[in-house]
């Protein structure tokens, strides 16, 4: 494993994690017990001008980004010791990778390096949104906040972690705007004061998949930098992690059995996102049209007791 930086790092992320999120986590072994912030039961929704807190299905998990990825990879490490930090990727030729300090010789690699990384030199990854967002401490709130008032084309959120919450705005266009203004005018509105705190901001993918994400038949391209990210929600460490699994799966049963395909196997894995990514873009346009607000309404409050709506 090559990683750019050295952990700890500062990862911008909301940081809630879905059901799914920790059946996933259970089934490769990651253990998060101590690094939980706080489970939350109910949302409030903003929409119209108009507040309702609703229960969640199941809770949702908040931990702060940067401890859950150095819990991560500290479990990864007592298992594998081949994790080299703190290196940059210059060039990849001839079955090589070269970093700022030394070369690696290389059969297969997975590509989970974000939207900014080497691998978006070989893909053509499109439909960048933005995000921004920053922490305020000393906070006690009880509810996640989803507004869809903040912003078209995506909304604002507050994610309690206990004494303090992550406080963020997100539009799935990449769309020029004024990112601070918004996020601090939803601020106002929902009466936190923003002092001295650091705004930052990071592209995200809004669900428009590369494809192929088999490259050469021995390069993968998984995550954020493969576009898998949930249109609607934001979600990508779900599919970060399955598309990380299923490309492990892939080379390993490609290097059990050579005369097989690469491409093919990864593909009837990850099928079942595309086909998933692919109706929640068809939402997202849906939800961010005029009618967004009377759709908002349906699915968040008449139905939501009866569906497992996974934030």
């Amino acid at each position: 494993m090559i990683e750019k930086e050295k952990f700890p790092r500062k990862k911008l992320c909301a940081g809630g994690l879905t059901n799914k999120s920790i059946k996933l986590l259970e089934e490769i072994g990651i253990k998060i017990d101590n690094i939980i912030k706080q489970k939350i039961t109910s949302v409030e929704i903003d929409s119209k001008n108009r507040s309702r807190v609703l229960p969640t299905f199941y809770p949702v998990i908040m931990v702060d980004r940067t401890e859950f990825d150095n819990n991560n990879l500290t479990q990864i490490k007592d298992q594998n010791k081949n994790v080299f930090e703190n290196e940059i990727i210059s060039h990849i030729e001839d079955n090589n990778i070269i970093t700022n300090k030394g070369k690696y010789r290389y059969k297969y690699i997975i590509f989970a390096d974000g939207v900014n990384g080497y691998s978006r030199k070989l893909s053509n990854l499109k439909g960048i949104g933005f995000s921004v967002e920053f922490d305020i401490q000393n906070r006690n709130d009880k509810n996640m906040v989803l507004s869809f008032d903040a912003t078209k084309d995506g909304y604002a959120w507050i994610f309690p972690k206990g004494n303090y919450s992550t406080v963020g705005l997100v539009k799935f266009k990449n769309i020029k705007d004024d990112y601070n203004r918004l996020l601090l005018d939803f601020c106002k509105n929902k009466n936190i004061a923003v002092k001295d705190e650091k705004i930052i901001g990071f592209p995200i993918p809004g669900g428009l998949y590369i494809k192929p994400e088999v490259i050469d038949d021995n390069k993968i391209i998984v995550g954020d930098a493969a576009g898998l990210v949930d249109p609607v929600t934001g979600e990508g460490i779900y599919y970060a992690m399955l598309s990380g699994k299923y490309a492990a799966e892939s080379i390993i049963e490609k290097i059990k059995n050579n005369s097989i395909s690469l491409a093919n196997q990864y593909n009837k894995k990850i099928r079942m996102v595309h086909k998933e990514l692919s109706r929640k873009v068809l939402i997202s346009k849906l939800l961010n049209s005029p009618v967004r607000h009377i759709l908002i309404t349906i699915v968040f409050s008449k139905f939501f007791r009866k569906i497992k709506f996974d934030f």
